[in-house]
């Protein structure tokens, strides 16, 4: 942790960040669906303004290789010609 970090993040959560002046921070997150999920939540008192530098991070190889074995999967079941059969009982 960088000296004065914990300062930062009591002062955070005693809503008093905005007498500190501007300070940095680096969070995780994930884009879905056309937003940025943060992984960890920020130090910040709500509607507090900040500005957000994007930089992704290098792909890894096993992560990506579950995520579309995954996906694969979900197609398999989801995107079948077995299902049309509901697809007709809900029409009627």
């Amino acid at each position: 942790m960088r000296p004065g970090t914990a300062d930062k993040s009591r002062l955070a959560e005693s809503g008093r960040c905005g007498n500190l002046g501007p300070m940095t921070v680096a969070a995780n997150a994930i884009y879905e669906n056309g937003q940025l999920r943060l992984l960890t939540p920020l130090p910040l008192p709500e509607h507090t303004a900040v500005r957000v530098q994007v930089e992704t991070l290098p792909v890894d190889a096993e992560r990506a290789e579950w995520l579309a074995q995954g996906e694969r999967q979900l197609l398999e079941v989801w995107a079948n010609d077995r299902d049309d059969v509901y697809n007709a009982l809900l029409t009627k």
